[in-house]
């Protein structure tokens, strides 16, 4: 797959702000026809419980849309981690989240043909 040159992403408005200390990068891979989406966020000096944490805020603010997700642990990957996967407008959005000592990745997919198991071995990477 060939995406463009990425895009640093801005928060949303109303998004978290990273804890005190932490710092961090979001980049948007963004192509067209068919739609693809790739966005990659790398943060460090996150607290332990970030992860669980950002969990729960994404359930809730996906369930007050009517959209369920469900977050599945894997194991081997950093300290923490897991995958997820939910349908929004009839498109299905998957990726996976990984924290080891403070440094945290999540790889969010939408309209890719990559496995989650793929997903995870980019993580592991860059973790």
């Amino acid at each position: 797959m060939t995406l463009p040159t990425p895009t640093v992403v801005t928060p949303a408005a109303g998004a978290t702000p990273l804890p005190g200390g932490a710092a961090g990068i979001a980049c948007s891979y963004i192509s067209t026809s068919p739609t693809v989406v790739v966005i990659i966020a790398l943060a460090s000096g996150l607290p332990s419980g970030y992860l669980a944490t950002e969990e729960q805020k994404q359930v809730a603010s996906l369930q007050a849309n009517n959209i369920n997700i469900n977050f599945t642990p894997i194991s081997g990957v950093g300290d923490e981690a897991a995958s997820y996967q939910y349908t929004a407008n009839a498109v299905t959005v998957e990726g996976v989240l990984a924290g080891q000592g403070g440094n945290f990745v999540g790889v969010f997919t939408e309209g890719t043909s990559a496995s989650l198991s793929q997903i995870e071995s980019l993580v592991k990477q860059l973790l």
